[in-house]
């Protein structure tokens, strides 16, 4: 099976069991951990690529690595990480 049939068939198979994804798109290179300590979630994105990415987000986040807000669009340099906890309205 090619990279993009087993794509399809993990997609499937995490749709047919429930599982959501950690950032609305996920893209090749770029990992999502979602950990949640006790009531407090944080989401930590590292970008495996050499050259920077943006990610999009689905909520509003604060980075903790630097304490700027992130709304929409977080934008990570080559082999760049980010600890980031919601927001709450």
């Amino acid at each position: 099976m090619d990279t993009d049939g087993l794509t399809n068939l993990m997609e499937e198979i995490t749709e047919q069991i429930g599982l959501t994804a950690n950032l609305p798109s996920q893209h090749q290179g770029i990992e999502a951990v979602r950990k949640q300590i006790g009531e407090r979630i944080y989401l930590y994105i590292l970008n495996h690529h050499p050259t920077p990415k943006e990610v999009e987000l689905n909520a509003t986040y604060r980075n903790l690595l630097n304490q700027q807000s992130c709304t929409d669009t977080l934008r990570l340099n080559g082999f760049d990480v980010a600890v980031l906890e919601p927001v709450n309205p």
